[in-house]
């Protein structure tokens, strides 16, 4: 059974859910796909905030936790890119850093994950995106 982390992060400006919905749809599905996968979740990270707090106390406490137990566990799931952070830097940024300590890095709701082909021009073509939708 491989090992995860998980990152959620939530808005409480959601345009479907409010951001506690949001959230527990993000860990229930990050869950589903934990137990399809043969995979057991050892950490969950979740930020809520407002449009006025973009503090994300818990992926900065995951990104110490990872750079503190490098190689502890096998993958980090994002329920999707755009969780990653609020601007194309941050993203890459934050991307680059869980790099440095896992093996593989998924992105459920896009279904990609750093070990495919091209997925540095994908990423980057996402993240783009969620740039513009915001």
């Amino acid at each position: 059974m491989g090992k995860i982390i998980s990152y959620s992060r939530g808005s409480s400006k959601a345009k479907s859910f409010n951001g506690e919905e949001s959230v527990s749809h993000q860990l229930s599905s990050i869950k589903n796909y934990a137990e399809q996968n043969n995979l057991v979740i050892e950490k969950q990270f979740t930020d809520v905030f407002t449009d006025s707090d973009s503090n994300v106390p818990q992926l900065i406490e995951m990104l110490k936790f990872l750079q503190d137990n490098p190689n502890s566990v096998d993958e980090v799931v994002f329920y999707s890119i755009d969780r990653l952070g609020r601007d194309l830097g941050g993203k890459i940024k934050t991307f680059l850093e869980v790099e440095k300590n896992v093996q593989r890095i998924y992105f459920l709701s896009e279904n990609i994950d750093s070990k495919q082909e091209f997925f540095k021009t994908y990423f980057l073509l996402w993240t783009a995106v969620a740039e513009t939708n915001k």
